[in-house]
Order: structure tokens, then C-alpha cells, then sequence
């Protein structure tokens, strides 16, 4: 539930800052830290990166399918 409540919160912003004609593009360049997140090379490499991107970035990892089912829509 706290994902999907950072999940709106975020679309509000983009809503109040006129921005939703551009979710396509924004949407692609959040993919990119949750793609980064998935990789295990990252994990060994930059050990400080990746725990930054999965702590303080909870929506990273569920953002695959929100986009998705916008995309979709």
C-alpha cells in the first residue's frame, strides 16, 4: 500500500506541474534506475549505488508495471 500511495503522490506532482503530456518520457527514464537496481554486477560493483536506489527509492521496483498499465492504457 505505501508504494502504491508514493505511486499517486507521484502522478499528482507530474498532474499539478503540467507535465502528464510528457509520462512517456518520463516514464522511460525512471525504467532506468529500476533496470540499474536488477542487475547483479551492480550489486558488486557500486554496493552504495544500489542500496541507494532500493532504499530511498521503494517505487523503483514496482515501476515496471505502473508504467506498463499506463502505457496500456
Amino acid at each position: 500500500m505505501p508504494v502504491e500511495m508514493l505511486f499517486y503522490l507521484c502522478m499528482l506532482l507530474i498532474f499539478v506541474t503540467k507535465k502528464l503530456k510528457y509520462i512517456e518520457k518520463i516514464g522511460a527514464l525512471l525504467l532506468t534506475p529500476s533496470l540499474l537496481s536488477g542487475l547483479d554486477w551492480l550489486k558488486t560493483v557500486h554496493q552504495h549505488t544500489y542500496q541507494l536506489i532500493r532504499v530511498y527509492y521503494a517505487l523503483i521496483s514496482h515501476w515496471p508495471l505502473f508504467f506498463a498499465g499506463i502505457v496500456f492504457y
